[in-house]
């Protein structure tokens, strides 16, 4: 699939950030500077019983406003 990019996207460059995070996600460097917290500690249930309460009472929690 092609995209069409406006042409200001050619000249954009890295970010320090993005750089970081390219380092990081090769998975033999613990960094600090991303501020990217071990997924183990995410509390993916408890996160995941929020989103059921709220999508099952009311599909107008999806919009905007």
């Amino acid at each position: 699939m092609k995209y069409g990019f406006a042409k200001r996207v050619r000249h954009m460059q890295s970010s320090a950030v993005r750089d970081i995070l390219k380092v990081v996600n090769k998975g033999d460097v613990i960094s600090f500077a991303g501020g990217l917290p071990d997924e183990k500690l995410f509390p993916v249930e408890a996160v995941r019983k929020a989103f059921d309460q709220a999508l099952s009472s009311n599909n107008k929690v999806l919009q905007y406003g």
